[in-house]
């Protein structure tokens, strides 16, 4: 079965404005990895990054608890994160719940 990103990818030629969700897409996905490289790797892939804008980060959890867990330890991560290039700017995390566990598409 085919992914949403590949669909996306062989139809972007034909469909205005697919090439940009694609790359947003991508762009997301590039955070997300940098983020996940930051945590340890048992909880690594309960968290995804939802949206950077600017200073401002928002990051999903699978759950309620995994979100309380990411909240305790932004103090730790805020200072990894900002090393990072594309998370040099950040000065706030916020986190939220997801309706559907991130990476479960």
């Amino acid at each position: 079965m085919r992914t949403i990103e590949q669909i996306l990818r062989d139809r972007q030629r034909r469909l205005p404005g697919v090439g940009r969700l694609v790359a947003e897409l991508d762009a997301r996905q590039s955070l997300t990895d940098q983020l996940r490289a930051v945590l340890r790797e048992e909880e690594a892939a309960h968290y995804a990054v939802a949206r950077l804008d600017g200073a401002l980060l928002v990051v999903l959890a699978r759950s309620a608890s995994w979100a309380t867990r990411f909240r305790f330890r932004v103090p730790e991560l805020l200072p990894r994160l900002r090393r990072l290039k594309d998370f040099a700017a950040v000065e706030e995390i916020r986190v939220r719940t997801a309706a559907t566990a991130p990476g479960d598409g």
